[in-house]
């Protein structure tokens, strides 16, 4: 974990988003498909790329001066 939380904090110094989310008490890999945390982690996953793909809309609706219904 702490090689993860070195990579996010370079990431953050570049300017470049990155979250470290911890669970506690699994070993490496238990994330897999069909483990026990697959759905949570995938779940965790999507939630940061929505939330990426909402600022980056909303920096890129800034910067246009334009209002658009959707941006993909």
């Amino acid at each position: 974990i702490t090689n993860s939380r070195e990579f996010c904090s370079r990431m953050h110094t570049a300017n470049n988003p990155c979250t470290v989310i911890e669970y506690e008490g699994v070993d490496h890999g238990f994330f897999n498909w069909g483990g026990d945390y697959f759905d949570r982690v995938l779940a965790d996953v999507v939630d940061f790329t929505q939330d990426l793909q909402q600022t980056r809309l909303e920096k890129n609706l800034k910067g246009s001066g334009t209002q658009h219904d959707s941006y993909l």
